[in-house]
């Protein structure tokens, strides 16, 4: 029996895209796991033009009306593959676009995965490679996190686990914003971005970001202030520019829920385009 709407999960594990010259095609592909079955796989290639008053329209929620949809089947159990001609696409130009992969699953939830890209003299500038593995990765240092009450270390957050999450302290004397969490990925990486996603079931959400960056862990470097969209989705984040470190440093500044110092992140991550 399927419970429809109920308690599902459901991530993409490998995410491969780019754009094929020889097919005029973006060609993506990936694989994934879910709790339950999916029955298929959409892609939104969302446009953020440049509205009449010289603005651009956004992104996020309600603002993908102009998206052009195309939909796969699965390939086996885990896979996906398509290939999207741009000559379909109404914008292209010089504009930012989403590459919106939404799994479909057999109890109608629903999982995006967003995937920011651009056209440029009208054609797609997009390599989208896998996060940088994580299994020699550990924690270097924290502000806070709450493992008496519950079980939610900071390491949860680099455990490929989108069902578990770090937690600040809340139990007792509550730790204070800012809380900041440190990396330790064992050897230097050269990344153009870090990727985050927020608690799955979106309660006790972080905003206002900052990620620091060093090879030695003790002097940092920012990469910038970064808005956390509020949204279970994997978000990636470019640093603008390729970034050379070893250490990176997650600091939250504030909460969507901003009557409250708690703070939830399920998943961290680098990626290199």
């Amino acid at each position: 029996n399927i419970t429809y709407y109920g308690t599902s999960t459901a991530a993409i594990t490998r995410m491969y895209a780019y754009y094929s010259a020889t097919k005029q095609a973006i060609v993506a592909s990936g694989k994934f796991v879910s709790s339950v079955p999916v029955t298929n796989v959409t892609y939104y290639l969302d446009p953020n033009v440049t509205k009449s008053d010289g603005t651009l329209e956004g992104t996020g929620v309600n603002r993908d009306y102009n998206a052009m949809t195309w939909r796969s089947n699965v390939i086996g159990t885990d896979s996906f593959y398509v290939e999207i001609p741009i000559n379909e696409l109404k914008y292209t130009g010089s504009t930012p676009y989403e590459l919106k992969v939404k799994l479909i699953q057999e109890n109608g939830n629903i999982k995006e995965t967003i995937y920011p890209f651009t056209f440029e003299n009208s054609l797609p500038i997009i390599n989208i490679k896998p996060d940088f593995d994580k299994s020699n990765w550990t924690i270097a240092g924290l502000s806070s996190q709450e493992t008496t009450v519950s079980n939610n270390p900071a390491s949860f957050m680099i455990d490929n686990n989108l069902n578990t999450y770090w937690y600040s302290k809340y139990n007792s004397t509550e730790a204070v914003l800012p809380h900041f969490v440190t990396v330790d990925m064992g050897s230097v990486k050269t990344a153009d971005g870090f990727t985050i996603n927020q608690r799955q079931d979106v309660y006790r959400m972080v905003k206002d970001v900052e990620v620091m960056i060093s090879s030695d862990n003790i002097n940092w470097a920012s990469t910038g202030n970064y808005v956390i969209n509020s949204i279970a989705a994997q978000q990636r984040i470019s640093f603008g520019a390729a970034k050379t470190f070893r250490y990176f440093k997650v600091v939250v500044k504030s909460n969507y829920d901003n009557s409250t110092n708690r703070s939830c992140i399920a998943e961290i991550g680098i990626y290199k385009n």
